[in-house]
């Protein structure tokens, strides 16, 4: 029997798919080439390239990272250790058959889907994610302190500086509460994505996204202090309407927002998602309907608004009605 070799894997860079999608041009042709890049999103390739880079920084030297035990081992880090969501695990999966595919190792991943259905299984509980959700209250608290100037490590920030930091965080915070905008959808947007709404509203555009990867018209709105960050950034800035409005990358874009919630005192694990999540519970709670919040916040069906508003919704259910 031949002495089995591990297949060898390439590093995994930040344009990891694009070279694949290079190198299958040159394989087949630049017309299916272009359509098999086409099958999968922008959104989806980025997914992956990050999973792929945590996977081999996990593996570190370990010359058989696609051997379906190791796999395995490393399902269960990510969860119980990383505490990642079964959702978000599922995704890792779906980027290392992408790479074994890719470098011609075959598995039928008996460990990784047994793994995997337990962590499902067990994940029920922990349901989908662990960020608290943002209140009305919270966000005018984040935008009352965003331009206060901070203590770092070694030095006192100047209220000059604070000012023009906390314009643009002051944009952040309402484009992810007020529009319920995912990160990369800040990250996406341009000048030329918001216009001017009736009675000192803007409404925002939404670009392609995690759910509407065919670009459908997906609109949010902007009022009252959230408008008016907005509008004192672009009177600040005067940009072309090809700037992006924040040009950041996804996990600047948290960091900055949970700069926001850490200076303003609140209490709890926030996150960019805390939002979004925030924007439902409070629509729910102050009257709305689930099919007017999924619209508001450009959910594609009412479960998720649902599963975000649950708290909200029982606060006032049933018991708290009759009991």
């Amino acid at each position: 029997m031949a002495e089995y070799t591990p297949p060898t894997v390439p590093t995994v860079s930040e344009n990891f798919f694009e070279v694949m999608i290079v190198e299958d041009r040159d394989r087949v042709g630049q017309s299916a080439a272009q359509l098999m890049s086409s099958a999968t999103s922008d959104n989806t390739y980025r997914a992956y390239s990050h999973a792929l880079r945590t996977f081999h920084d996990w593996n570190d030297q370990n010359p058989d990272i696609l051997d379906d035990k190791n796999v395995a081992r490393y399902f269960s880090h990510l969860f119980y250790e990383r505490h990642l969501s079964p959702s978000s695990i599922s995704i890792a999966f779906s980027a290392i058959k992408r790479l074994a595919q890719r470098v011609g190792h075959q598995s039928d991943w008996k460990y990784a889907k047994e793994t995997l259905a337990g962590i499902r299984r067990e994940g029920k509980e922990r349901g989908r994610g662990q960020s608290k959700g943002l209140t009305y209250e919270d966000f005018i608290t984040l935008l009352n302190t965003a331009m206060q100037p901070r203590q770092y490590a070694r030095k006192h920030e100047t209220e000059a500086h604070a000012r023009k930091r906390g314009l643009v965080d002051k944009v952040i915070i309402s484009l992810l509460f007020m529009a319920g905008m995912r990160r990369s959808e800040v990250a996406a947007l341009r000048w030329c994505d918001i216009e001017e709404g009736s009675n000192d509203t803007l409404l925002v555009k939404v670009r392609a996204s995690k759910t509407n990867q065919e670009g459908h018209q997906d609109l949010r709105l902007l009022k009252g202090q959230g408008a008016q960050s907005v509008k004192e950034l672009r009177a600040e800035l005067e940009p072309q309407d090809a700037d992006r409005v924040v040009p950041m990358i996804c996990r600047q874009i948290a960091n900055r927002f949970q700069a926001c919630c850490t200076h303003a005192g609140l209490n709890g694990q926030f996150t960019a998602h805390s939002g979004r999540i925030g924007l439902a519970s409070e629509l729910i709670t102050r009257g709305a309907n689930t099919g007017s919040v999924a619209l508001a916040g450009g959910w594609k069906s009412e479960r998720m608004v649902l599963h975000y508003s649950q708290q909200a919704r029982i606060e006032q259910g049933a018991v708290a009605k009759y009991l």
